[in-house]
This record gives structure tokens, C-alpha cells and sequence, in this order.
């Protein structure tokens, strides 16, 4: 009962404090509102244009058989030419598809320039200062590495090299662009904010069509090789088979009165040979139909459930929730304050005493 009654008596002093203090508390609420006001004055709008499309792939012939193994629990491995949905964001931060997308031409105040130079110049001087911060020790770390090491080594110019400069650009296209793979309806989400929407969206249409010839000239990969084969000995054999006719020809313009036995054997080995190359030619032909008609078929088609548009309301700042959380934070600080003020004003005069009455006890 006695307990209960001080956590009354303290509880009541508590809201005794508050209300003799009721214009601090309204001075730092207002002061934390206006704080609140400045951030959102000085936060550039963000915008966010996405595109929402669903991959179809030809390959369907076990499609029945992976439905019902997706309903007992488990997956059946798909064809090795094809990418996996997990491996999707892997494909989108990859260093050639960042470089590519780099590279896409933009129209700013009626001048062209590259996505890659338009985020270098987009960072202002506060974020360059503070980027630059951050990467001074890995710097310090490389340029010992390179100190300590004495042995040249030859580059190979089969491996892909980026520069400093570059390497932080894909730094900051990764915040930029993002995906979203749903793996049970299949469709896929790719995302791109920027401070301008217009910027926004035609980042996004570009993501989205390098993207797509990517999964294509991965999945016709085996097809397509086998394709372009076919069709460079079906050149030959063209070639071959009509030097081989106009052979025959001038061999039969050439021996017009000539009806000897040995005129008769190489007219009939031309012909031979004439109609040998014919029946390969006809062969290859058919042969590129039928892997015109595959790569077809491996193509994939992509139906886009979403297309591309350019935002008109921004993502961020999200002005509701600042002024709300300014507010609070300005509320409870001031709160604290009231209560915990004596406790902490009590605890300096100790240490104040207590330091004072050791200087003078020494002397």
C-alpha cells in the first residue's frame, strides 16, 4: 500500500513538473517542428518509376510434371540454358549490364549526356566531401599494397578493368536501380528513383530493354551458335554448288560436238558431282529452317504487366512522417528533460562538491 501510494505521490510530481513546464515543452516541440520544416525544405523530391513485366519461355514441355513437384514441396531443375529468378538481381548489378546502362544517352536542358556523367555531376559537394571520407582508408590500405609490391604483372586483356571513378559510379547506380523477382507468380519488378521523374522513367525503359536482350542472348545462346554454323556452311555449300554448275556448263559448251567415251565419263562424274553438292545444299537449307524455327522457339517473350511512366508524386521526403516524428522527438526530449532536470542538476553539484572538497583537502 505504501508503495503503491509513493509511485502515486511520484507519478502525481511527474505531472505536476510537465504542467508548470507546459511552454518549455511547447518551445522545443515547436522548435523540433520547425527543424523538421528545414529538412524538408532542403531534401530534394524523389521519385520512383517502375516497370512490371512477366518472362514467358517456349521450354514447356515438363511443364505439368514441375506444377505437381511444386505442389508436393519440391522444384525440378530447369534446362542449363536458362537463368534462374534467384539469379535475376545478380544479372542487374553485374559490372556489364552497369556499364551499359551507364552508357544510355539522356536529354538535359537540351543537351545530350551519358546516365554515368549525370550521377557524377548529380552529387553536390557535401556528398562528394563525405563519399570521399569514407573510401581515404581503403585508399591509404591499396596504396601500401602497391608500395610493398615489385613484381609487374602483365594484363590480361580478357579481363574486364575499371577504373576508381567507375567503380564508385556503380556504387551509386545501385542505390539507384533495384529489382523485385516474385517467384511464385513469376513477374518481375525493376525499379529506378532519381530526383528528376523524367530521368526516372527513361532509366527504367533502358533497364528494362537491357535487361531483356541480356536473358535472350543467354537463352539462345546454344541455338544461335548453332544457327549462324549452319548457316555460314550453307554459304559454302552455295558457293561450291554453283562454281559446280557453271563447271558442268562450260564443260558441256566447250565438248558440244565431242561424243567420245571419255567425254561421256567426265560429263558424268560433273554430274555427279553437281547433284552431290545439290542434295547437301538442300540439306543445309533445310537444316537452317529447322534451327531458325528453334531459335524461335528458345526466344523468350517478355508481356509487360506494367509499363514505364514517368512519376508525378515524389517517394521522399515523405513530409507527413517527418513532421509527425519531429514533433514527437521534440516532445519526449523535452519530457525527459522535466523529469530526469533535478536528478541531473543533484548528480553535478555532487561531483562539483566532491572535486572541490579534494583540491581542498591536499592543500
Amino acid at each position: 500500500m505504501n508503495n503503491n501510494s509513493i509511485y502515486d505521490i511520484s507519478i502525481t510530481e511527474i505531472l505536476k513538473k510537465i504542467y508548470i513546464n507546459l511552454s518549455f515543452v511547447a518551445k522545443i516541440s515547436i522548435f523540433s517542428l520547425i527543424l523538421g520544416l528545414v529538412i524538408i525544405i532542403l531534401t530534394q523530391n524523389t521519385y520512383k518509376s517502375s516497370v512490371t513485366f512477366f518472362p514467358h519461355f517456349q521450354d514447356m514441355e515438363n511443364q505439368n510434371i514441375r506444377e505437381l513437384a511444386g505442389i508436393a514441396g519440391f522444384q525440378m531443375g530447369s534446362k542449363s540454358n536458362e537463368i534462374p529468378t534467384t539469379l535475376y538481381p545478380k544479372l542487374l548489378n553485374s559490372i556489364p549490364f552497369k556499364k551499359e546502362l551507364l552508357e544510355t544517352k539522356l536529354l538535359l536542358n537540351e543537351e545530350k549526356i551519358i546516365y554515368g556523367t549525370y550521377l557524377i555531376n548529380q552529387k553536390n559537394i557535401f556528398s562528394k566531401i563525405i563519399y570521399s571520407l569514407k573510401y581515404i582508408p581503403k585508399f591509404i590500405i591499396n596504396l601500401l599494397r602497391n608500395n610493398k609490391s615489385t613484381n609487374e604483372t602483365k594484363k590480361n586483356d580478357n579481363l574486364i578493368s575499371i577504373s576508381s571513378d567507375e567503380y564508385n559510379t556503380y556504387n551509386i547506380l545501385e542505390s539507384k536501380i533495384s529489382i523485385e523477382v516474385d517467384e511464385f507468380d513469376g513477374y518481375v519488378i525493376i525499379s529506378v528513383i532519381d530526383n528528376d521523374p523524367i530521368i526516372a522513367a527513361n532509366i527504367a525503359e533502358s533497364a528494362l530493354s537491357i535487361f531483356q536482350k541480356r536473358i535472350i542472348d543467354y537463352k539462345i545462346k546454344n541455338s544461335k551458335s548453332q544457327y549462324d554454323f549452319i548457316n555460314e556452311q550453307l554459304k559454302l555449300k552455295k558457293k561450291e554448288f554453283y562454281i559446280l554448275q557453271d563447271s558442268l556448263a562450260n564443260f558441256k559448251d566447250n565438248n558440244k560436238n565431242i561424243k567420245s567415251d571419255i567425254f561421256q565419263n567426265k560429263l558424268s562424274r560433273l554430274d555427279a558431282e553437281v547433284k552431290i553438292s545439290n542434295s547437301i545444299y538442300n540439306d543445309l537449307s533445310l537444316k537452317r529452317e529447322q534451327a531458325a524455327i528453334e531459335l524461335n522457339k528458345d526466344t523468350p517473350i517478355f508481356t509487360i504487366i506494367n509499363p514505364v511512366y514517368i512519376p508525378f508524386k515524389p517517394i521522399s521526403p515523405n513530409i507527413s512522417l517527418i513532421l509527425l516524428l519531429s514533433i514527437f522527438i521534440g516532445f519526449s526530449i523535452s519530457i525527459i528533460w522535466i523529469i530526469l532536470k533535478d536528478f541531473i542538476i543533484l548528480k553535478y553539484k555532487k561531483i562539483v562538491d566532491k572535486k572541490s572538497w579534494t583540491s581542498s583537502t591536499f592543500k
